[in-house]
């Protein structure tokens, strides 16, 4: 029989605030740090408070995507507090919005027009304390699981966090040297914020010919998305739906690959493996593209892997523009086609040849834009700060 070790430890019931086993077994916050704890939060930081609302757009914690940070607008009718920019006591650049569960957000001067919704705490670090660092510290792996347990034991409903219970670690010595990447990341965020259709009810006149189909006249406000722009077939050398390898029970065989599937288009790392004989082979700089659902995110490939089922594998004639070719495809105007060209009463499923029929509109601005990466947010602060 194999021996087995207990831990032990003795616990005064009358000095907890709960008797939750959950909370008495939860681990010491201060123990999730890398590097020791200096001080709480709210030391380093004061609150912000919020104003009256505006017809506009409005940012809600559960618009902030858990795995990269990524914003979504969406319209909101003028309701409850909110926290903006260019008021007295408003927002300002370097402060900080944060939640139990989502990204925090680093508020820089592309927010101006923008309201975020009074769900989140908002605070400003005082004047001899790096907002940048906190951002990062927040958004690490680490301060992903301390922002997860404290905001699961406050008993507080509301997606804010107390500062008050969430310790934070003093600079690392080579934090000067990573800055500016972390500084970078956080702008990478300011730049891609995406809208969301907001799904209201629309309505235009429009001539309905008797010798062609009524469908794109009636799917779109503007039914030029699906003329304008250049044909997404004729960008394409190859394509191939993904199938499902025979997977491998040891990640470190040689020859074996990561195989992606949806989950690591956003942002998660790889947990099954294969040899590259056994499915279809993705290489650096291939567009990668949700088969199922009438919304789905394309990415390009950043490492050679196997493509599962749930992927479709898209080859380009030239290769460079990859970065702007899945973006034209997840921007609204390719959202809305794929929407038009799923088929499939129970789950909808993007063909081939329908993905071929997509128009891509393509950003000027975009252009020279660097590569995002495809992984999480927390993994690349953690690959800058904490190694």
């Amino acid at each position: 029989m194999n021996p087995v070790t207990l831990n032990i430890c003795s616990i005064l019931l009358n000095e907890l605030d709960s008797w939750d086993p959950a909370f008495i077994l939860a681990p010491n916050i201060d123990e999730l740090w890398p590097t020791e704890t200096v001080y709480s939060l709210a030391e380093v930081t004061r609150k912000v408070r919020p104003h009256d609302s505006i017809d506009g757009l409005t940012i809600r914690p559960s618009d902030v995507d858990q795995t990269t940070g990524d914003l979504t607008l969406r319209a909101a009718e003028k309701r409850g507090w909110v926290y903006r920019m260019n008021l007295h006591g408003g927002l300002q650049s370097s402060d900080l919005l944060i939640s139990r569960t989502r990204p925090a957000i680093h508020i820089n001067n592309k927010f101006s027009n923008l309201q975020f919704s009074s769900q989140f705490t908002a605070l400003r670090p005082l004047e001899d304390v790096d907002g940048l660092w906190l951002w990062a510290c927040l958004n690490s792996s680490p301060g992903v699981k301390v922002r997860s347990v404290r905001g699961h034991f406050t008993g507080n409903l509301r997606p804010g966090l107390d500062p008050a219970g969430i310790p934070i670690p003093a600079p690392v010595i080579h934090w000067n040297q990573v800055r500016d990447a972390i500084a970078a990341l956080a702008a990478a965020i300011a730049s891609n914020v995406s809208t969301q259709d907001s799904g209201r009810s629309w309505w235009r006149l429009a001539q309905l010919p008797m010798d062609q189909s009524w469908g794109q006249i009636l799917a779109a406000p503007d039914p030029a998305v699906f003329m304008d722009g250049e044909r997404f077939g004729d960008l394409i050398k190859t394509s191939r739906s993904g199938k499902r390898p025979a997977l491998e029970r040891k990640e470190h065989l040689e020859q074996a690959l990561p195989v992606w599937g949806v989950p690591q288009t956003r942002g998660k790392s790889a947990t099954t493996y294969a040899t590259p004989k056994t499915g279809v082979v993705a290489e650096p700089g291939d567009i990668l593209i949700q088969r199922t659902g009438s919304k789905g995110t394309a990415v390009v490939a950043n490492e050679e892997c196997l493509v599962d089922s749930t992927l479709i594998l898209v080859k380009l004639d030239d290769p460079s523009r990859a970065t702007a070719v899945a973006a034209a495809l997840n921007s609204p105007s390719g959202q809305r086609q794929r929407a038009f060209r799923v088929t499939g009463a129970f789950i909808p499923n993007l063909g081939l040849n329908a993905v071929s029929e997509i128009r891509l509109q393509f950003d000027d601005s975009a252009k020279g834009t660097p590569p995002t990466s495809n992984k999480s947010l927390a993994t690349q602060i953690d690959e800058l700060v904490w190694t």
